[in-house]
């Protein structure tokens, strides 16, 4: 359980609930064929590279440390 709230504190867990959000929506969209905004897939392309950017660097501080 500490390791649950160490990534709380790091927004590892909210990033990641935002970017699945983000996803699962687009997704209904391609399978509904509801026409996705250019704002939505900015915000998509913008909050995915977040979420893998920072597993990157979190990944290099731990190689780091080592």
């Amino acid at each position: 359980m500490n390791t649950f709230w160490k990534l709380v504190e790091k927004s590892t867990i909210t990033s990641g609930i935002i970017a699945l959000c983000l996803v699962i929506t687009s997704c209904y969209c391609v399978v509904a064929q509801v026409a996705m905004p250019d704002y939505f897939l900015m915000a998509l392309g913008t909050v995915i590279g977040f979420f893998f950017t920072s597993k990157v660097k979190d990944e290099a501080a731990n190689r780091v440390a080592s």
